[in-house]
């Protein structure tokens, strides 16, 4: 039985924002018996229930571009695509990595998002394993499919309607984006207009995912009767704590510059604390202290 689940978005190099928060959590006492995550939050899932924050630490605080995917020139990318290659990068590093400091899985209580997109094009969320979590970090474009499966952020960025199906009495919900987006520069090639597009496309996803789940919340807590769903199964209410930055991020999905990175670290930080100033632990989250 989940008693607190923690629910991860999306957002490649910004998963750092989570570690941030997760610190911040695990020094307040709290405790999750399950993680649900997609793309870079399947990798904060499975690293936290596989060594806790202290391994997501030491992951992050050495990983390098390298360590995730072989960047190309424009001209490199051009023959990728003659050569039919289905990414314009090789994110192959990002197995290796996930293989060299997880282990070949299976990673007890961690659950990965991604889409079928070769067949049902469906969202679901499944045990994590290695190859489910280096498919739900593999975007379409940017990465080749595994089998067929890709991120799963293309339809849900923040699963937390997995983690309410699996039965998480109680939510901690950590997203990488903003409620709102920041303006930019001026993008000088298709590659940056692409990752424009893509944190456009996040915002949004994320917007209905949450917004989606806090009205169903509101409409049970108000209601007098059972609410059933489509599937004959009763609604229920679930509390959940959300914590996403107040404002832009630095860098990019695809930026693992070091100081962009340390920043991105403590702003999670920063995040937890202002969300749990407000926190009553009865009322929104059973915190088990350490």
């Amino acid at each position: 039985m989940i008693e607190n689940a923690v629910v991860l978005s999306g957002g490649g190099a910004r998963g750092m924002f989570q570690v941030g928060a997760l610190r911040v959590l695990h020094d307040a006492g709290y405790r999750f018996d399950a993680a649900f995550g997609t793309s870079t939050g399947a990798l904060q899932a499975a690293g936290y229930m596989v060594g806790g924050v202290d391994l997501l630490e030491d992951i992050w605080l050495e990983i390098e571009q390298r360590d995730v995917y072989k960047k190309y020139n424009t001209m490199q990318i051009a023959w990728r695509l003659l050569r039919r290659k289905k990414g314009i990068y090789d994110f192959a590093p990002l197995r290796e990595t996930i293989l060299r400091e997880l282990g070949p899985g299976p990673y007890e209580n961690a659950y990965a998002g991604m889409v079928d997109l070769q067949n049902t094009c469906e969202f679901v969320c499944l045990p994590a394993t290695l190859d489910t979590v280096y498919a739900s970090a593999c975007m379409p474009v940017y990465a080749s499919p595994v089998n067929g499966w890709v991120d799963g952020g293309i339809r849900e960025v923040t699963p937390l309607s997995a983690a309410i199906k699996a039965g998480a009495k109680s939510i901690v919900c950590i997203i990488c984006q903003p409620e709102k987006m920041p303006p930019i520069g001026t993008m000088h090639n298709f590659i940056e207009v692409g990752a424009r597009a893509i944190d456009v496309m996040l915002n949004e996803i994320v917007y209905n995912d949450v917004v989606s789940t806090l009205e169903k919340n509101e409409i049970i807590s108000s209601s007098d009767v059972e609410l059933i769903s489509p599937l004959g199964v009763p609604y229920r209410y679930v509390p959940i704590l959300i914590m996403r930055p107040s404002g832009p991020l630095p860098g990019g999905v695809l930026d693992f510059k070091r100081d962009e990175l340390n920043a991105t670290y403590v702003a999670g930080t920063s995040a937890a604390r202002l969300a749990l100033a407000g926190v009553k632990p009865v009322e929104v989250l059973r915190a088990v202290n350490a």
